[in-house]
């Protein structure tokens, strides 16, 4: 897929992931709003079916974590692609622990709905009840750190690309890096309480403006890097104005290339070894240049192809 096409992929599922998750947050304070396992468990059983809709929900919910930590992935790769796979990483893990907490999103379901001779000690109930939403309260919390780490990662290279407005990645990276060190300190009970959750207004802020820009703006377009056997308008910077590009090579050390940086109208120069295809516009250059130590080498044919999209 294209960074068009990832953008406005991630910013449909910033919004969704926003959309399932705050809803399933809602029903499931609702239908546990009571005092005691004993009492909550009851209540589950109450609004047995708002605890199902939970179930969904949730289920989305990490799907459009998958999505998220794809499309960005797609978007930053370029420029830095260990750190974008690091985040990718970070991003599938909170997918896969909010996964998990459905499992005891359904245990606690069932503790409360179970009945006659199925149903379990009224002591061994409660105590697991009381474990289950002591693990969903753990695992929420390290889901939450997992994303907030990803979000820190994806963040800064949108703004080290300059990809998004340099204020709203700003706002990103710190609003993650916020989360990050808070996180793990309510999860170790150095804090607790309801006013330590004022520490994801600022994310709040990032992800909700930050949907909608991708979603209508997408990214700013990325010179494309080229490396490799590939070597276009020798030591300096070389304009091709009749087709609208600019070109500058750097040579390296090896003799074996260099790398070669494009910059042109919107949209991506795909560069290709002997394949100039079908292309709107099309160099094709031999060139003979010197490296640092004065000796020659000779590049290859490189055909520049600009079409829609970006690179």
């Amino acid at each position: 897929m294209t960074r068009t096409v990832n953008a406005r992929l991630a910013g449909f599922a910033f919004l969704a992931y926003i959309a399932l998750g705050f809803p399933a947050m809602v029903l499931f304070d609702k239908a546990t709003n009571a005092q005691g396992t004993a009492a909550k468990l009851e209540s589950i059983a109450a609004h047995s079916s708002d605890i199902r809709v939970v179930v969904v929900l949730t289920l989305l919910t990490c799907c459009a974590a998958f999505v998220l930590a794809v499309t960005l992935y797609g978007i930053t790769r370029d420029e830095d692609h260990e750190l974008a796979m690091l985040a990718l990483s970070c991003r599938v893990g909170e997918g896969v622990l909010s996964a998990i907490s459905i499992l005891a999103t359904l245990g606690l379901l069932w503790l409360g709905t179970t009945v006659a001779a199925n149903a379990p000690h009224l002591a061994a109930a409660q105590a697991l009840g009381a474990f289950l939403f002591k693990v969903q309260g753990w695992n929420t919390t390290i889901g939450a750190t997992f994303f907030a780490a990803g979000s820190t990662l994806f963040s800064y290279l949108l703004l080290r690309g300059r990809m998004i407005p340099v204020l709203l990645a700003w706002l990103g990276v710190v609003a993650s890096v916020l989360l990050v060190v808070g996180l793990p300190l309510q999860l170790a009970g150095f804090f607790a309480g309801r006013g330590f959750g004022l520490m994801w207004l600022p994310m709040a802020v990032f992800e909700l403006t930050l949907g909608p820009w991708l979603l209508i703006k997408g990214v700013a377009p990325q010179p494309a890097r080229v490396s490799g056997n590939l070597l276009v308008a020798g030591a300096g910077d070389r304009d091709i104005d009749d087709h609208g590009i600019s070109s500058r090579g750097r040579h390296q050390d090896d003799v074996h290339g260099s790398d070669v940086l494009l910059r042109g109208r919107p949209g991506p120069l795909v560069a290709r070894e002997g394949n100039p295809g079908a292309i709107s516009s099309e160099i094709r250059r031999e060139t003979h240049a010197p490296n640092r130590q004065g000796s020659a080498h000779r590049g290859r044919d490189l055909s520049v192809t600009g079409i829609d999209g970006t690179f």
